[in-house]
Formats: C-alpha cells, structure tokens, sequence
C-alpha cells in the first residue's frame, strides 16, 4: 500500500509538470489554432539560460530567474517572427512543420553552446525536508510547491482568456481569424503576445523539471511526449483538461513503471490514450465542435 501511495503522489507532482507543459501548447493553440512541438526546447532554452545567469553571473537562483523572464519572453515572440510570421498565410499543416523545424534549431544551438558537461546539476527551485507524511509516505515542498504553481498559472491564465477583453480577442482570433482580421484586430501582435506568454511557461516548466532530471539538451523529451499526450487525453481545447490528463499520464506510468518495468510504463500510457481517443476522440474534457475548426 506504501509503495502504489508513494506512486501515486509522485504521479501527481510530475503530471502536474506534464499539465504545465502541455498548458502552454494549448494556449498557443487557443491564441493561433497551432501546437507548438518547439515548446519542449523552449523550456530546455530557458533552463539553459537560468543556468548561464547563475553561473556566468554569480546571481541566486532566484535574480536569475527574474533576469530571465524578459529574455524568454522576448524570445518566444522572436521565434514566432522567425518561424511562422513570414508565411503566416500558410496552411496549419505548414505551420506545425515550421515549429518541428525551430525545435531542431533550438536544440542545436543549446548543443553548440553547452554541448561539454552535459548533464548539469540545476539549483532546486523549492528546497527542504518533507512537508507531512501521509500514511508513511514523505510529501516534499517540492511536489506541493509544483501543484500549487499549476494550478495558479492555470487559474491566471483562465480568467485572462475568458474574462478579460485581450484575452476574448485571443479567442476570437483562434477561432475566426479573417473575421478578426476585418473587425482590426492586430492579429500578428496578439500571436506574437500568446508566443511569449507561451514561453514564459516553458521558462516555469524547465526550472522545475531540471532539478528532477539534470539539466540536459534532452531532459525534455519525455515530457513534451506526454504532455502532448495530456493535452489529448484532457482535450485540446480545454485548459483545465490539460491538468487531468497530465495527472492521469503521471499516475499510470508510474504505477506501471512501480510493478512492471519503464518499457510497460510507457506502453500503458498510449494504452490509455488510445481507450480514451475510442470512448471520446475530442478527448475528456474536449469540444468536438471547436477541434474541427482549428
């Protein structure tokens, strides 16, 4: 019983990372109507950057941050204007390989700064003993202090989509792009904002997962899988969907991972994925309606 608990609480803490993740492809989604599959080296990008200013720089982790935040941000609409604004009259499908095609550039050139040493011990971004134990399991700062930072970008991110007049224009622009366009919405600076608003939770989701994994050009491979993964299985046009489904991601290739192996870990997850695709191919939480017009 300890260990199937002490699975499910560590499912929790790195479904929550998968939900963050596929959090920011589903904004991008909702402001553009495209998936980003650059968003996995995004994050890496940002860690990297964290990690240079601390070094580099001699600054805590925590002015490192900071420092980055504008950088990233800058970044994510500088990728937008290099990848897809100069052809963004082209088709989703072409944009979808233009982002496949920054994620090669991104890592390589994080390989051809940082290539030597590799992996990096990254500084922990929430740090001390257990906070409680349930039933002979630890509970750590850590896992509680990834939920709670989900769920708050979550809840930020919600109401400005659907409270607030920017955020009803993102919307709009996602879902009826030429009418937008007519009504004199800028719709270039608004998918510019939503690339870096994008980014700047890759730049949440890498400084969290470093510590876990090591900070390496790779580290977030898996994750983008699954939080992909998340993202369908919760529904692609749901935000909160995304949390669900990187909770039930996390949860089931842990436990399996626990009594059966990583290879039938992983094998369970696009199980699962495909049980839901059959029962709801909009995905759980997902609108049939609005994925067949992005």
């Amino acid at each position: 019983m300890q260990l199937f608990l002490g699975g499910i609480i560590s499912g929790i803490a790195v479904g929550a990372l998968y939900g963050l993740l596929g959090f920011a492809v589903i904004i991008l989604l909702k402001a553009t109507g495209v998936p980003n599959f650059a968003q996995g080296a995004q994050a890496t990008l940002a860690a990297f950057i964290v990690y240079e200013l601390v070094q580099s720089f001699h600054l805590s982790f925590w002015l490192a941050f900071v420092a980055a935040v504008p950088l990233v941000a800058i970044s994510g609409a500088v990728f937008y204007a290099l990848a897809l604004r100069p052809n963004d009259d082209a088709d989703h499908l072409n944009f979808i390989i233009h982002t496949l095609a920054l994620s090669l550039l991104i890592i390589g050139a994080v390989n051809a700064k940082w290539a030597a040493g590799q992996p990096f011990t990254f500084p922990r971004v929430i740090s001390g003993d257990a906070a409680f134990v349930l039933a002979g399991v630890s509970v750590s700062w850590l896992t509680i202090g990834t939920i709670l930072i989900a769920l708050s970008l979550a809840s930020g991110f919600a109401w400005f989509f659907y409270r607030t007049p920017l955020g009803l224009q993102f919307l709009g622009v996602a879902d009826r792009p030429d009418i937008a366009t007519l009504l004199g919405v800028r719709t270039r600076r608004l998918t510019a904002i939503a690339w870096a608003l994008a980014a700047l939770i890759s730049l949440v989701t890498g400084v969290l997962v470093a510590p876990r994994t090591l900070l390496s050009s790779d580290m977030m491979d898996f994750y983008l899988l699954y939080s992909f993964t998340a993202a369908v299985i919760g529904g692609l046009t749901s935000m909160w969907g995304v949390f669900v489904g990187g909770l039930l991601v996390g949860c089931v290739n842990n436990l399996v991972t626990i009594y059966a192996g990583p290879d039938l870990g992983t094998i369970a997850v696009f199980l699962l994925l495909i049980a839901v695709l059959l029962l709801r191919p909009a995905g759980i939480f997902g609108d049939a309606s609005l994925i067949e017009r992005l």
